[in-house]
């Protein structure tokens, strides 16, 4: 087997169990969510928001890699159901700054635990060592990704 095939099929063995991990967390969160009555994608940006305490619409669209339309129509649910409220930015009215509202901190803290309680069931199949080893390697590939979104630019 030459170099470059080798590194496909890392590659691919990589992307393979990277998605499998994700679709088993993704498959946990939605379980979490179902009775808070918001998807992934909101808690998503819910969380995003709590992290930032307010912030631009448009910055949230870039930082989940998103259109500001999908955004904008996310806040307008999240803002009917009181969970977020929406104001301009002091200096450019054209600018749509976003803040979660007591109700929606509390949301999220609420499906955070439930997530964490779940998602714990998942990882404590793994002994000690094999979980410090997912973690060293997690952190090593989203040094790894970072790096190569700065060489690109991103």
């Amino acid at each position: 087997m030459i170099e470059s095939e080798r590194a496909l099929l890392s590659f691919e063995q990589l992307f393979d169990t990277s998605r499998s991990i994700y679709k088993k967390q993704k498959m946990i969160l939605e379980t979490v969510l179902e009775p808070f009555d918001i998807t992934v994608l909101q808690y998503l940006l819910m969380y995003k928001i709590h992290k930032s305490g307010s912030t631009a619409l448009s910055r949230l669209a870039l930082s989940l890699d998103l259109k500001p339309a999908s955004v904008t129509r996310m806040t307008d649910i999240l803002y009917k159901r009181r969970l977020m409220v929406r104001s301009d930015y002091h200096d450019d009215r054209r600018v749509v700054m976003i803040q979660l509202t007591e109700e929606g901190e509390e949301l999220l803290q609420k499906a955070a635990v439930q997530y964490a309680e779940k998602a714990a069931g998942l990882y404590r199949q793994l002994n000690p060592a094999e979980l410090q080893y997912l973690r060293k390697l997690a952190e090593s590939l989203t040094k790894l990704a970072n790096g190569c979104a700065v060489k690109n630019g991103k």
